[in-house]
């Protein structure tokens, strides 16, 4: 299944369409992001998109957040986001935003195959003894005044 998250108003041809709430009829499910784990059976998900959403989720830890990813992405799955930069005046100015803007980089801790030596560095052991959800990094892009990150499940 290819599954957009938080499709709003706007949803991504050749997805199916989720959101908290079945507000329009192009969502296809509906569940609260914030509720964990969320309604999907293990590697269910072949691409994984979710523009603007994570900035918006209440729990403070990215890492729940890449692990729950990491469980409902199949194996040689993608997981496709966008958030808003530290440029972005809707940054700051959306109330509903409870996170602020990510650095580019913030997604190299997750990946061994990230540019740089964040991995190497820090993320290797930041989430615990035995921790091994990593995925191979793809990109991460400035888009206007935000930023795309992909990641591939191993």
């Amino acid at each position: 299944m290819r599954l957009e998250l938080g499709a709003g108003a706007k949803p991504t041809d050749g997805f199916q369409h989720h959101d908290r709430w079945k507000h329009s009829p192009h969502i296809d499910v509906a569940f609260d992001l914030d509720v964990m784990p969320w309604p999907l059976d293990d590697g269910s998900v072949t691409h994984l998109l979710a523009l603007d959403v994570f900035e918006h989720l209440q729990d403070g830890s990215i890492q729940r957040w890449m692990d729950e990813c990491w469980r409902v992405v199949a194996p040689g799955g993608t997981l496709e986001f966008r958030y808003p930069g530290f440029e972005n005046p809707y940054s700051f100015r959306d109330p509903t935003h409870r996170h602020l803007p990510r650095h580019p980089e913030t997604w190299h801790y997750w990946c061994q195959d990230a540019p740089g030596t964040v991995w190497q560095n820090f993320g290797r052991y930041y989430f615990g003894e035995g921790y091994a959800k990593w995925w191979s990094f793809r990109s991460s892009v400035r888009e206007h005044k935000d930023v795309r990150v992909t990641l591939c499940k191993p």
